[in-house]
């Protein structure tokens, strides 16, 4: 595996289209990066839903020492935890009142 080191973010522009492009149910999917947003407009011209425009939006780049440029996934992201009372709750649900007794929690 070949180390690679990060340089400079650049924010440039991206074309995305949807892949289900009949109906629009697919997932976004990234077409091209451009560095001018005339460029990425004009790329995304009938590449969109039912042929309709692609979106355009900001992208952050970093290139690396390999010489090639890599996207930054920057979509937000949900970090889903329960509380550890909501796993004691649970625990406890599946004990018999003998068993709960036995623990001194009746």
């Amino acid at each position: 595996m070949q180390h690679v080191e990060v340089g400079q973010l650049t924010e440039l522009f991206g074309v995305f289209t949807n892949t289900d492009r009949n109906e629009g149910r697919g997932s976004p999917v990234l077409v091209c990066v451009c560095e001018n947003l005339l460029t990425a407009k004009d790329v995304a011209k009938g590449k969109g839903v039912m042929g309709s425009d692609a979106d355009v939006h900001n992208v952050t780049v970093v290139k690396a020492n390999n010489g090639k440029y890599y996207v930054v996934d920057s979509a937000p992201i949900k970090i889903f935890s329960k509380p550890k009372e909501y796993f004691r709750e649970r625990a406890l649900e599946k004990l018999t009142e003998e068993e709960l007794e036995l623990l001194g929690l009746s």
